[in-house]
């Protein structure tokens, strides 16, 4: 996922080095969650199945069978896998082997899900509190 701002001092120097390893000579080039292959374009459903592009390479989509598709996975457009690479512990500092896991953006938004809502309620209720000390101030 895309490093913010106020975040990037927390990653070491060389993060974009341990980033592509971790994703080519450990992962081969693979989500370690689901097994997609980098750079793959297709379709996912909302269970996560995917249908890859290559599945109808060399054959004409009718535009039935392209509607039909786009039912099943709610899109028109295909989309392309990226890895990014996790931190188990969502600590960027902690760049050891064992606490990174490559992954496509599905299975890594999926692994962070509970840690950004818990991350957004904080943000939430810090907010109605910083409100209410500024109105007994």
């Amino acid at each position: 996922m895309p490093i913010t701002p106020d975040n990037k001092a927390r990653y070491p120097r060389d993060w974009k080095q341990i980033s592509q390893r971790i994703r080519t000579q450990r992962a081969g080039n693979k989500c370690e969650v689901c097994g997609l292959l980098n750079g793959s374009r297709g379709w996912r459903t909302k269970d996560g199945t995917f249908y890859s592009v290559e599945g109808f390479a060399g054959e004409a989509i009718s535009p039935l069978h392209e509607d039909e598709l786009c039912k099943l996975v709610g899109k028109r457009n295909p989309i392309t896998i990226v890895l990014t690479v996790a931190h188990l512990d969502h600590t960027p500092e902690n760049c050891a082997d064992d606490n990174l896991k490559a992954m496509c953006q599905q299975c890594h938004n999926r692994y962070d899900m509970s840690h950004r809502q818990a991350n957004a309620r904080k943000t939430r209720l810090d907010k109605i509190f910083k409100k209410q000390l500024t109105l007994f101030a």
